[in-house]
């Protein structure tokens, strides 16, 4: 199915060879193949997509790449202030994939305190 995915993409527009190279992220990561992964998620964020799949490639990316540090980053800055439940989300999933759980859990109410949904 990989194959068929990316003999689609120079065919497509540009907006369409953006959901390709996410999607074939999504697959790469579901697969294990994390260094692919990470290749598809940047390739998404270099074509300059709209903002939410810029983020959701950006925290994908991050999150493969195992580092919390980025994450806090990430946290930091002004535009992703509503998003915040997503990345403290991330970073309790890396934490927990390492075995913290005690450092997993902080993040995990980190990301239910700054929840813009409200519990819904």
């Amino acid at each position: 199915m990989n194959e068929l995915l990316k003999k689609a993409l120079p065919d497509e527009r540009r907006q369409q060879r953006l959901r390709y190279y996410y999607i074939l992220g999504q697959i790469y990561e579901q697969e294990g193949e994390r260094n692919a992964a990470v290749d598809m998620f940047k390739r998404v964020i270099r074509k300059s997509p709209p903002a939410e799949m810029d983020f959701n490639a950006r925290l994908k990316q991050v999150k493969l790449s195992g580092s919390v540090k980025k994450l806090d980053k990430m946290a930091k800055q002004p535009k992703n202030k509503d998003k915040l439940d997503y990345i403290y989300g991330a970073a309790g999933d890396i934490l927990l994939e390492r075995q913290d759980t005690a450092g997993a859990l902080l993040y995990y109410d980190l990301a239910i305190e700054k929840s813009t949904l409200g519990g819904a």
